[in-house]
């Protein structure tokens, strides 16, 4: 009943002469309308319906922050700055702090937005965006000990939200789970499913396997690099893979008819077949697919890295190893010797950090300490016939470097189980000067873009083929031990995007696990890298118009 007077004002105001407003007029001050009153407004009569669905035939990406301690207000200023302009969700994500309830925020979120459009909400431990209330782009980490900065303190630490919602025309979105079956399935055949499930959906969608894009999201006990290896041996090269590694609690729903599930935790299900398995959520994929025939423009999805470590000594390969506390346990360790490369000599853990000690940077502020294994795996997916893949991968070494208890004279200590007998690895230590060169470069390619594409606000004719490019909005996924700490200045990661895309909605937020589907230089030969260490990842959504 609140809403009659809104729309009797507006059928009284086109009555009034309203109609006689040209069309490009018109589309002018309906595109300024806040999204309820847009809705009102494309129902009064035809020539209206007609104006808003072309204001609604380019994509949009709206996002706003909130540090508002108080859960209700701090999900309503977000959820009010974004609905300030038309917009018809498709897909809603909420970056937020790890003191807010996922299943409180989750409600409201509905509540507004509605039920029907996947959404997910992820616990982080630091948030990225503009402010809801000033505008102001910032980047907030939550750290204990922080006493510079009032989110830091007691009263507001791991309180605040990004709220980030999406309108792409042409695509079609669904949240995929990866679940862990319960019923002697292996966590293999799991895996496969959860890749099996993503290509049936964007075949049935488009008829391609390969989706535009998947935002992931994963338990930080669940080692998804086999999950991510698995994507990139049966996903086409042109699908953008991007995300969190080491969710602190995620939950997602993907519409009414569908389960709602947190942090391994069933909270309601719609499915009495679900329901019954006992399922555990160890991650889930945003799938992004385009659909067959559609009269919008193309979509595309573009990844960018910013790394963040730098090589340290020789060239390793394993010798012995040996996983320690496997049993499916997230805290398993590998003890191993190594040979330096051209070496047949087999040398302990004492020795291998000997060679690289006169390497490590005294003044980095952090002791972490990671090994880059080059990896060659056989890879299928259900039956059919393995093929081989190779990829780096980051694992942490254990200990403290300046305490010295990385290794003993037999063995070098690594958390989990990702290196074999015969894999070569190298050590990597986190350097801001070869991550501000890195974020450099990624500012310099945004730059290029710029001047070859368009942004949201100022069109410019592109290089490729004489078609318009639009950059309509962008994600971050930026490691915890970067920021202002790690650089020594605010906002550096996010600046490579808002310096070259003025007012552009950026959301993100800081992981302990960055996901992105790249490539890294390994001795000057570019590896695949899906799981990063002390790195940020760009996600930029374009859309290039469909041609008259």
């Amino acid at each position: 009943m609140e809403d009659r007077p809104l729309k009797e004002a507006i059928v009284e105001e086109f009555k009034g002469g309203f109609a006689l407003i040209d069309e490009d007029v018109l589309q002018q001050i309906l595109s300024r309308l806040p999204a309820k009153s847009f809705a009102f407004a494309a129902c009064v009569c035809s020539s209206w319906t007609r104006v808003c669905a072309r204001i609604l035939s380019r994509p949009n990406l709206l996002s706003a922050l909130s540090l508002n301690p108080n859960l209700e207000r701090a999900v309503d200023e977000a959820i009010d700055r974004v609905l300030a302009e038309p917009i018809r969700p498709h897909f809603a994500i909420a970056f937020v702090g790890k003191k807010f309830s996922l299943k409180s925020i989750h409600c409201r979120v509905t509540r507004r937005l509605g039920s029907g459009i996947p959404i997910i909400i992820n616990k982080t431990p630091g948030i990225i965006g503009a402010d809801a209330l000033t505008d102001e782009f910032r980047e907030v980490k939550w750290v204990k000990g922080d006493t510079e900065n009032s989110y830091n303190s007691a009263r507001n630490a791991d309180r605040g939200l990004v709220l980030v919602v999406g309108f792409v025309p042409g695509l079609r979105v669904r949240a995929v789970p990866l679940l862990n079956l319960s019923s002697g399935s292996s966590l293999f055949s799991s895996i496969d499913k959860f890749v099996t499930d993503i290509k049936d959906f964007a075949t049935s969608v488009s008829g391609c396997s390969s989706p535009v894009g998947i935002i992931m999201f994963a338990d930080q006990w669940f080692d998804t690099k086999l999950v991510l290896e698995k994507l990139d041996y049966a996903m086409s090269k042109d699908t953008a893979i991007v995300g969190d590694d080491g969710s602190c609690g995620f939950l997602y729903s993907n519409g009414a008819d569908s389960i709602i599930m947190v942090e391994n935790e069933q909270i309601s299900s719609k499915s009495e077949e679900h329901a019954s398995k006992n399922l555990g959520l160890l991650a889930v994929g945003l799938v992004f697919a385009m659909e067959k025939e559609s009269s919008h423009g193309e979509i595309q999805f573009s990844v960018a890295l910013s790394t963040g470590v730098s090589p340290l000594g020789p060239i390793y390969k394993g010798a012995s190893v040996r996983v320690v506390n496997r049993n499916n346990n997230p805290d398993c360790s590998t003890w191993l010797t190594a040979r330096r490369e051209g070496s047949i000599e087999e040398i302990g853990g004492i020795r291998i950090i000997q060679d690289i000690d006169h390497e490590v940077v005294d003044d980095v502020f952090t002791d972490d300490l990671y090994i880059g294994v080059v990896r060659r795996r056989k890879c299928s997916i259900g039956p059919e016939k393995a093929k081989w893949i190779s990829s780096i991968a980051f694992t942490e070494v254990q200990g403290r470097m300046r305490e010295y208890k990385l290794a003993d004279e037999e063995h070098l200590f690594v958390k989990g189980d990702g290196i074999k007998t015969g894999d070569q690895f190298q050590f990597y230590q986190p350097d801001p000067d070869s991550a501000l060169s890195s974020r450099n470069r990624v500012l310099e390619d945004f730059k290029a873009l710029k001047l070859d594409g368009c942004s949201k606000h100022e069109m410019f004719k592109s290089g490729c083929g004489n078609r318009d490019t639009e950059v309509f909005g962008g994600l971050i996924f930026s490691c915890f031990g970067r920021g202002e700490s790690f650089f020594g200045h605010p906002n550096v990661d996010s600046s490579a995007l808002t310096d070259n895309f003025p007012g552009l909605p950026i959301g993100g937020m800081f992981c302990f696990g960055e996901i992105g589907r790249s490539a890294v230089a390994v001795r000057g030969t570019p590896v695949n890298c899906f799981f990063h260490v002390y790195s940020t990842v760009y996600l930029l959504m374009l859309y290039k118009p469909r041609k008259p």
